[in-house]
């Protein structure tokens, strides 16, 4: 067969389009049959040597909607995928899976803008959350890893190292009430040695455990008074000592 024609094959399916010997070539509409005889899915789009080559439309049997290029019968290059949920995915494909540069828009609202490689986010992306929060930063194997800066929905930033898609490492978190840490953090806990910055211009210096103060520390306060003592699960156990700043008037009520 060669130029333009139209072939109905045994088990239902429907070829028009061009030809070139004997094989799908140029332009053409491929409908393959279900076993009831309806109609499975659908390609509208070009071919070369019998197979998917340029740009074209898909229609799968799930529901899903592939348009975009082609290369040997795979989504490769630029191309929009309409999941069968809803979803919708416009960027970059290297043999039928997300890769490179692309925009996923889930049908809740979330959307995710940057790399991917092998179908899931990795490299630099930004997340948008359904409940406002927004993360901007790095992304290994579809999980917040690397250096990122996540915005809370309730005003609270965190601008640190991440680890599986948890906070891990150091990193500062400005909380909107006024307060500020900065230190070390383990899967989304203050967890290590830091420092907490309190609105009244005091501050700790110390150990911390799963978001606690844990172990060694200093209270330091306003006016340089200084307690140093020991903590356990957020409160102060033992004796500690206490270091009044030269500052202090002892014949003020307040000290």
């Amino acid at each position: 067969m060669h130029g333009k024609g139209a072939y109905c094959y045994s088990n239902g399916d429907r070829y028009d389009g061009e030809w070139k010997d004997d094989k799908r070539h140029g332009k053409g509409v491929v409908v393959y049959a279900a076993a009831d005889g309806s109609v499975s899915e659908k390609y509208d789009g070009e071919w070369m040597d019998g197979r998917m080559q340029g740009w074209g439309k898909y229609f799968y049997a799930d529901g899903g909607v592939y348009e975009g290029e082609w290369n040997d019968g795979r989504m490769h290059g630029r191309g929009t995928y309409v999941f069968p949920n809803g979803n919708r995915y416009e960027g970059e494909w290297v043999e039928d899976r997300k890769h490179g540069y692309g925009i996923l828009v889930y049908v809740n609202g979330e959307r995710y803008e940057g790399y991917w490689q092998f179908d899931r986010a990795h490299g630099k992306g930004t997340l948008m959350y359904l409940q406002g929060d927004r993360y901007v930063g790095e992304w290994s194997n579809g999980k917040k890893h690397g250096r990122g800066v996540l915005t809370y929905s309730n005003g609270d930033i965190y601008d640190g190292e991440w680890r599986d898609d948890n906070a891990s490492g150091y990193g500062v978190l400005e909380y909107a009430n006024g307060c500020r840490y900065e230190g070390e953090w383990e899967e989304d806990h203050r967890h290590g040695q830091g420092v907490l910055h309190l609105p009244d211009g005091s501050s700790y210096e110390g150990g911390f455990f799963h978001g606690k103060k844990e172990g060694n520390g200093r209270i330091i306060l306003k006016d340089g008074s200084i307690y140093i003592g020991t903590w356990k699960d957020g409160n102060i156990v033992g004796q500690g000592e206490f270091r009044l700043s030269e500052s202090c008037d002892l014949s003020n009520p307040d000290y």
